[in-house]
């Protein structure tokens, strides 16, 4: 398959994966319609695909990006020479014919080295709209020592005293996981940590097809090496762990949780202390903690170091076209500031369970 040699010859982003869109794509497709434009050169080989859908809203026909809700950036798969340019070209006039849909639309574009970004953003009637912020540092050519002396006063003199209190009378271990099996064994234990670090948090527990299509996405890409787990021991009990993705030397993080009965300790904190020290050993020269410009996450980079995530909207000009870009780039946030009070308490909460596996047998129960 073309998409797969590409990810594995060029090293595609994991989220942008196969084996990522592909369980995505199994469990949450819903009645979406598969629609994948594929960039072939004069001889005829395979140099972009770009992981799309067609879905409808309010009437009008959605040319939409995917995985949706199921990732932090989203990115082309291509190859890695003048081709990319090309194909980039060649997907933007396709967009701007509308042919089977109103609007085309794009979330979580990083704008970080991203050539696909600066072609969007120039197009006539495309609209941005900001996301977020994804906090980065780099430590590239240093040792942990060198990294440490970096941060601020009061994070390092911190981070110092937590760890000697942490290791003091207990045995720590920092273990990294690899293999689909060993990370399916760990995998409920890893769920468990999840839903009590997060039990009182204003957003629903997730639905019993999102942790399938989790489970089957982190195995794929586990069984191709572009998923990484990294465990925290404190006498061989799971203290706190992360997961996420190795990219040409750079780590992006993508979730992580912690014991609570260990929360006197930090080991929040403490265990990308200890990861960022294992990757440094191990080669890397960045780290990534994706979607969110969090205090704890800019605690790591000194120089409070961001890139930024838009959503890119190019609607065809047509009144329910520019209706959707209008709900889509503004109104929607207007109807989530009146919608996350509700989620403050347990009853709004479960509310919202009701309406979203009310909405997901609606669309099909795929």
């Amino acid at each position: 398959m073309h998409w797969k040699r590409l990810s594995q010859k060029y090293e595609c982003f994991p989220q942008s994966s196969y084996e990522w869109c592909a369980a995505w794509w199994r469990y949450l497709g819903a009645k979406r319609k598969l629609y994948v434009p594929i960039g072939v050169d004069r001889v005829g080989e395979v140099v972009g695909v770009a992981p799309m859908c067609l879905e409808r809203q309010f009437g009008a026909t959605v040319l939409r990006s995917f995985p949706i809700h199921f990732g932090d950036y989203y990115q082309l798969v291509v190859v890695d020479d003048t081709r990319a340019d090309y194909f980039h070209t060649a997907l933007i006039t396709h967009m701007r014919t509308f042919a089977e849909w109103d609007v085309a639309r794009f979330d979580q574009v990083n704008d970080h080295n991203n050539g696909f970004f600066e072609r969007l953003r120039a197009q006539p009637r495309v609209e941005t709209k900001f996301l977020t912020k994804c906090v980065f540092t780099e430590f590239a050519g240093m040792t942990w020592e060198e990294y440490v002396k970096t941060l601020k006063r009061n994070h390092r003199r911190n981070l110092k005293k937590r760890i000697a209190k942490l290791e003091v009378g207990n045995s720590v271990e920092l273990k990294s996981v690899e293999s689909p099996e060993e990370f399916l064994e760990y995998l409920p234990r890893l769920r468990s940590l999840y839903r009590q670090r997060w039990k009182d948090d204003y957003v629903p527990q997730k639905s019993s097809r999102i942790l399938d299509c989790e489970r089957e996405a982190l195995a794929n890409c586990f069984k191709q090496n572009i998923a990484t787990l990294y465990l925290l021991l404190v006498n061989a009990e799971l203290a706190g762990y992360v997961i996420g993705f190795p990219h040409r030397s750079c780590f992006h993080c993508w979730q992580s949780s912690y014991n609570l009965r260990f929360a006197r300790y930090s080991v929040g904190t403490l265990i990308h202390g200890y990861m960022i020290r294992e990757l440094i050993a191990d080669g890397y020269n960045s780290i990534d903690f994706m979607a969110g410009e969090y205090d704890w996450k800019l605690q790591w980079s000194p120089q409070g170091r961001t890139t930024s995530t838009f959503m890119f909207l190019l609607n065809s000009g047509r009144f329910r076209s520019r209706l959707l870009a209008k709900y889509c780039l503004s109104w929607r946030d207007t109807l989530k500031q009146c919608w996350h009070p509700l989620l403050s308490r347990s009853s709004g909460r479960k509310l919202a369970c009701w309406l979203i596996s009310l909405r997901q047998k609606l669309e099909g129960g795929r």
